[in-house]
Order: C-alpha cells, then sequence, then structure tokens
C-alpha cells in the first residue's frame, strides 16, 4: 500500500530530473513537494481530524497530477488545464511566480475537488471538511518563506516585497483560500455526482474554467504583463539552480 512519503519521494525524482535537464516544470514541481511534505508533517502532530482519511487525500490528490506529468512527458494529452501550463513552463517569457501559480491553479482548482470527491463520496465529504480547511493554514505558511526565496532571485521581485509589506502576503493567502473555497464546491458536486458521464462532464467543466485561469495567468493584462518582464529580465538564467532555491 503506497504511503505519503512514496508521493513525496515520485516528486523528489521529478524535480531532480527538472533540474538536471532545466525545465521550469520543475518550480511547481518543487513547491508541491514542500506543500505535501507540510501537510506530512501535519498528519504526524496531530493537525488533522482523521490522518489515516486525509493521506488517503493527499496519495489521490497526487496521483492525478504524477498522471498528468507522465502523460504530458509522454506527448499524451494531459488535459486542458495540465496542457496549458505544462506548455506555458516552455516559454522562455513567462516568469518564476507565473509558473508557480500556472501549477497551483489547476492542481488546487481542478484536482482538489476531484480528490476530495472521490475519497469521500456522498454525504461522507461533510465530514471532511474541516480537515479540508486546515491545508489552508498548513500551505499557507508556506508564503513567506516563497516568496523570500524569489526575492532572492530576482531584484524587482524583492522590491515589490517590500513595498507592498504584510499586503502581498495576505493577497496570496486569500488567493489560496479563494482557490480552496471553489474547489471544495466541486468537491461537494462531484462527491454527490453519479459514477460515469455525470462525473465525466463535471471533471471536463472544472478543467475548462481552470483551463481559461491558466490562459490569463500565462499571458495576463497589460498592466500586469510590465511588472512581470523586469521581474523576469532580473531572473537568474540557470533553472535548475532556481529550482534549487525553492526547495
Amino acid at each position: 500500500m503506497q504511503k505519503a512519503e512514496d508521493l513525496a519521494k515520485h516528486l523528489s525524482q521529478i524535480v531532480a530530473e527538472e533540474r538536471q535537464k532545466g525545465g521550469a516544470a520543475g518550480y511547481f514541481a518543487a513547491l508541491y513537494l514542500r506543500m505535501t511534505q507540510a501537510v506530512i508533517s501535519g498528519i504526524a502532530a496531530g493537525r488533522f481530524e482523521d490522518g489515516a482519511r486525509m493521506e488517503c487525500l493527499i496519495l489521490v490528490f497526487g496521483a492525478r497530477y504524477l498522471e498528468a506529468y507522465k502523460r504530458y512527458e509522454a506527448g499524451i494529452s494531459a488535459g486542458k488545464a495540465w496542457q496549458a501550463a505544462f506548455e506555458a513552463h516552455r516559454q522562455n517569457r513567462v516568469s518564476i511566480i507565473q509558473h508557480l501559480l500556472l501549477g497551483i491553479n489547476v492542481h488546487i482548482n481542478l484536482d482538489l475537488g476531484i480528490a476530495a470527491g472521490e475519497i469521500a463520496p456522498g454525504p461522507a465529504i461533510d465530514a471532511l471538511r474541516k480537515d479540508f480547511d486546515t491545508i489552508n493554514a498548513v500551505i499557507a505558511g508556506l508564503v513567506d518563506d516563497i516568496q523570500e526565496r524569489l526575492g532572492s532571485m530576482s531584484f524587482p521581485m524583492r522590491l515589490l516585497d517590500r513595498l507592498a509589506g504584510k499586503a502581498d502576503e495576505s493577497v496570496a493567502n486569500f488567493s489560496i483560500h479563494a482557490a480552496r473555497a471553489a474547489s471544495w464546491q466541486a468537491a461537494t458536486a462531484y462527491a454527490h455526482a453519479q459514477p460515469g458521464a455525470e462525473r465525466a462532464a463535471l471533471i471536463s467543466a472544472i478543467d475548462e474554467t481552470a483551463f481559461q485561469l491558466a490562459r490569463r495567468i500565462a499571458n495576463p493584462g497589460l498592466i500586469a504583463k510590465l511588472v512581470l518582464v523586469p521581474v523576469r529580465w532580473f531572473e537568474p538564467a540557470d533553472v535548475g539552480a532556481n529550482i534549487g532555491r525553492l526547495l
């Protein structure tokens, strides 16, 4: 039987491979590895009502990412949202923060709700709510550290962080919270949907929503582009080293 530690090992392998070849997909893989390790620590510390159920959730959750990554690497469609994220990872004009947001968007807005509905179908989904919400605090605890590491790579990113003070942390935390709120709605809908055509249609609809958001992250409006261009210019060219700084 697989354990959460096995998921962490798989993610570590992806991070190592992406670092070696200088692949930008390693940015999110590194962040996801840290998220997984944080949840594993949370389970060990008794932060969740049902640690065994939470471990099952992160395994189903992680399996969706691993499958999407495997399919894309094999040249097979990984679904619209993940496909858009992976393709953006191969564009030099995309900044590190965009790479991270692209992965977070699909992982939370698409995969998390489906995974939650999968392990807690029907009325059982209601009992998962508190542990589902607790993940928000676990993940939000990574925000400060990630921002400091991004700032160490790009002077404009560091300057923006200082100018914004704690406001940007609040926005980042709220964005994660908002995404997970939408994900909970998806989880509830999926848990009560009938297996087969009804669930397939629901996945397709959620995938489309995440895909449209991925397009906006990769190609933001003019003002956002003006901010992100200097951030991207000042980022070190060594992608493998940059990924290492996120670990």
